[in-house]
């Protein structure tokens, strides 16, 4: 005889995974219809709320993050993060570094990550979601024209290549992107040539 199964308690972290389910569904409305990953207004603080408990959680008990460095970071101008993904399949570089990021300066001071356009093709929502804190589709076109919201940019230009990469390579590989996009152009037909410091990022 089969008895009815009976949920006796539910984890803090599914209940604010639920809410997050249900902010960005009730959030879409509210947004201009545009590609996926293509627009920098598809970013929504009310969704990175929502998510920052979560991320807490992976960021303290389950990969157990630390990081240094943030003094090197200017207050008063955005940025060129450029890292390389080192973590295996599960590399959770850009959102923990985006949530690094929040608790230190807000979510009024925007960062975007590019973000490869196969994970649009391998799974659209998991896509959708990142755009909602702050994915963009992976092109110089986005990261110019986050730059010139005065926002800063998060560049992973091994992709996911470089996921299982051995450490001291991915350290040499981060410091001379580093130095060679020390000064990104933004706008080639401009006149005025604008230059974004570079931080290289390594484990």
């Amino acid at each position: 005889m089969l008895e009815r199964l009976r949920i006796v308690s539910v984890s803090p972290i599914l209940v604010r995974c639920l809410d997050v389910y249900k902010t960005l569904h009730s959030s879409q409305k509210h947004h201009v219809q545009a590609k996926s990953g293509w627009s920098l207004d598809q970013r929504d603080p009310n969704v990175i709320r929502s998510l920052m408990p979560v991320w807490k959680w992976l960021y303290d008990h389950y990969f157990r993050v630390q990081t240094s460095g943030w003094h090197h970071i200017p207050n008063d101008e955005n940025v060129v993060f450029v890292g390389s993904h080192n973590g295996g399949i599960a590399a959770p570089d850009m959102f923990m570094m985006m949530y690094d990021w929040f608790c230190r300066f807000g979510l009024e001071r925007p960062v975007y990550g590019l973000m490869h356009p196969r994970v649009w093709q391998a799974s659209p929502a998991v896509a959708k979601l990142a755009t909602r804190v702050g994915a963009v589709m992976s092109h110089p076109k986005m990261a110019i024209a986050a730059l010139q919201q005065n926002a800063s940019v998060l560049i992973y230009p091994g992709g996911a290549e470089d996921i299982f990469v051995p450490i001291v390579y991915a350290i040499k590989f981060t410091s001379a992107i580093g130095k060679r996009l020390s000064g990104l152009r933004c706008g080639r037909r401009s006149r005025s040539c604008q230059l974004f410091p570079t931080v290289p990022m390594t484990r």
